[in-house]
Order: C-alpha cells, then structure tokens, then sequence
C-alpha cells in the first residue's frame, strides 16, 4: 500500500503498476496507513478533516475498498503527518495516534484514550505490544499496559530532540 497525495493506492505486482483503491468518500486525507499484522486486509488510516469527512483514524476491513470511522475523531489537520499511527506487531490490538497528543488504544481501534503525552515519535516492543516508548523533548517514556499509565525513563541530557520521526526498540 501506499498513500500518494493523500489517496490510497495498492500494489499486486511488487511495485510495478499501482491502482487507486478507496472506493468510499471518507477518510478524503489519509496522512498514515498501518497494516493489521495478522490479517493484510485490516487497515487503519490516519485522516485531516476534509471535503466532508471528519478527521480521525478510520479501519477499513477489505483492503481499503470501505472504511468506518474508529471513534477517534480529530477535527483539522491533528493527526501528525507521518509516522501518527502505530500498532504492535504481534495481534494488531494496541493502536497509538500521535496528533494533539498521543491517543492509545488496547482494542484494535474500538475505543481511545488520551494519554496526556505529546509524543514526536514511537516505538512498540516486537514481542509484547501492550510495551511502546514515546519521545518526546529530551525524554523517552515507556508504557507496559497499552498505554494506561507511562514511566519517564530518563531525560536525555544533551540530546536535542527527534528529528527522524522513528524510534527503534530493542
């Protein structure tokens, strides 16, 4: 998948030819696009408020030929673009939006919570998906249950910020 100039557009062969696939109006921006990672017809989009449609993450469950607002609406342009949304890697059921805040969710999408974080960037454990770090400033904080509650690990003397949008966990 792939999502030029805010559409979504599919690949069946490696990169060689691509088609437009979102048939239904709405999200009308799609700023991010993860992938279920168990079942690749599950996506989540990130989406601005635009031509109609609200902002917020929505799920398609065929591919991204339909799509259904998840519950997060965000008016405007709030989700941050690229790298807003994140899910773990093992069942695809703890989903984080990064846009006024950090939103987290520990079941696939159905409901959200606002963390009280202004996350830049994420990283989730490969192994368990309910442990994520957000960066954020000089600080790393880390959640062990889905983003409930977070522990600041450290300030990070001398560090600048995140400028790569992208943490990697070990």
């Amino acid at each position: 998948y792939y999502t030029p100039s805010f559409s979504l557009d599919e690949s069946t062969n490696g990169g060689e030819s691509w088609t437009q696939v979102r048939a239904s109006a709405c999200p009308s921006q799609i700023v991010d696009l993860v992938v279920h990672p168990v079942d690749g017809k599950i996506l989540f989009a990130g989406s601005w408020t635009r031509e109609g449609c609200e902002g917020g993450v929505y799920k398609s469950e065929d591919a991204g030929r339909t799509w259904v607002p998840t519950g997060l609406e965000l008016q405007g342009p709030r989700l941050q673009l690229g790298g807003a949304l994140w899910i773990d890697s093992q069942e695809g059921k703890y989903l984080y939006a990064i846009a006024d805040g950090l939103y987290a969710s520990s079941d696939a999408g159905q409901n959200w919570g606002q963390t009280g974080l202004g996350c830049e960037t994420m990283a989730i454990n490969p192994q368990d998906g309910a442990t994520a770090y957000c960066g954020h400033g000089n600080n790393i904080e880390k959640t062990t249950d889905g983003g409930q509650i977070w522990q600041l690990l450290t300030p990070l003397e001398g560090w600048a910020g995140f400028s790569n949008k992208r943490m990697t966990s070990a």
